[in-house]
């Protein structure tokens, strides 16, 4: 099955462009021009997206496009809309052509939540830390995920490490140290699907804390051995040697997957006391693969989780451990994993297909260029 991207010739002088996803089918995409006005209205800015980490984080995000509101982010005109069209959102940094917001440059680096696109228009406003992102489509969102933060200047290597590694260790980070404080002594953990990254970064922050056991395909065990975060590694094929799992279990899934957790569970029963839904690497919503299983269920939701923490640490505290402890993992993981750059959007677009097939290694790290 080829790529089925569609190309849309522009109707009048082009100044970008945009990628949109069918939302029943994110195999099929659409590229649209993106004409920008010569100035920025009041409170708007004018940006080039400059890097876009793709992984299975964004796909989640286009799994719970509806639910929670993540299509709300960028909507498209009302006709493709109407179309069932969709702009997925992803973590990176874009930079101001055009500020009509005192106190924001032309040339400032922002890090927040971007469309799949190489220029867009933005209305923000002041907020405590750099700015928020306002309108009626948005009013209901998660406030994580409409602010934007300015970006230091930098390499391309730190720059590319912060849009690949912060959005989805600061997940890591808000539920380990909930872990910390709830995992009852001698419970083991299984991470399934660990060998995504926000499996990895817990698995290295929980690391000595508890007996932690992962479960992946038989394609990343190898490698994820040699990274010696887990006590124990099983392929999905080899599931029932989880049988002689030993006293109370705590399942944790970042696969999305019905069909492997029923499995597991049937192993593991009935030792498994809870479990967990994090993430979606295997495609479909956050918790939709948990419905009719009987065992205590729960949604993790990060953004209520950081809130949480602000509000018992505070901002400033909060934001120093994040970032002690992100410095950390970043140092360690890199020998493990290779970026990988899509530049322009042909690229982006066939890279964006491979990604919803599951068709990258566990070790790369997709970084988008629209602008190259």
């Amino acid at each position: 099955m080829g790529q089925r991207a569609q190309r849309v010739p522009p109707q009048e002088p082009c100044n970008g462009w945009r990628l949109l996803v069918d939302r029943q089918d994110f195999g099929r995409t659409l590229q649209r021009p993106v004409v920008l006005p010569e100035e920025a209205a009041p409170g708007e800015l004018h940006l080039a997206v400059e890097r876009l980490a793709l992984s299975a984080n964004t796909l989640t995000y286009a799994a719970m496009g509806d639910s929670l509101g993540f299509w709300s982010l960028y909507p498209p005109d009302e006709a493709d809309a109407a179309a069932g069209w969709a702009q997925v959102p992803a973590w990176g940094h874009a930079r101001v052509l055009a500020s009509g917001l005192p106190g924001v440059a032309p040339g400032s680096r922002w890090f927040g939540l971007w469309p799949l696109a190489s220029v867009l228009r933005l209305q923000v406003m002041p907020a405590r830390q750099g700015l928020r992102a306002v309108g009626p489509a948005r009013a209901g969102l998660n406030p994580v995920y409409q602010q934007y933060r300015e970006a230091p200047t930098g390499d391309e290597a730190a720059l590319a490490a912060q849009a690949c590694w912060q959005p989805l260790f600061i997940t890591s980070f808000a539920l380990a140290q909930r872990l910390a404080l709830e995992l009852a002594p001698g419970t083991s953990v299984i991470l399934v699907s660990a060998a995504s990254k926000t499996a990895l970064g817990l698995a290295h922050l929980m690391g000595g804390r508890t007996r932690l056991l992962g479960l992946s395909s038989a394609r990343n065990t190898a490698w994820l051995r040699e990274m010696a975060l887990f006590e124990r590694l099983v392929s999905y094929e080899a599931m029932p040697e989880l049988a002689d799992t030993a006293g109370p279990v705590l399942v944790i899934d970042f696969s999305g997957n019905a069909a492997l957790l029923g499995r597991l569970l049937q192993t593991l029963a009935p030792r498994c006391q809870r479990l967990l839904c994090v993430g979606s690497t295997h495609g479909g919503e956050v918790g939709a693969a948990a419905q009719g299983l009987r065992v205590p269920t729960e949604v993790f939701s990060g953004p209520r989780q950081i809130q949480a923490l602000v509000a018992d640490w505070g901002a400033g505290e909060f934001d120093q451990r994040l970032q002690e402890a992100l410095g950390w993992w970043t140092e360690v993981q890199r020998p493990w994993f290779e970026y990988r750059h899509l530049d322009g959007r042909d690229a982006i677009a066939a890279g964006w297909l491979r990604l919803q097939r599951n068709e990258w290694p566990a070790s790369s790290l997709l970084v988008a260029r629209p602008g190259s």
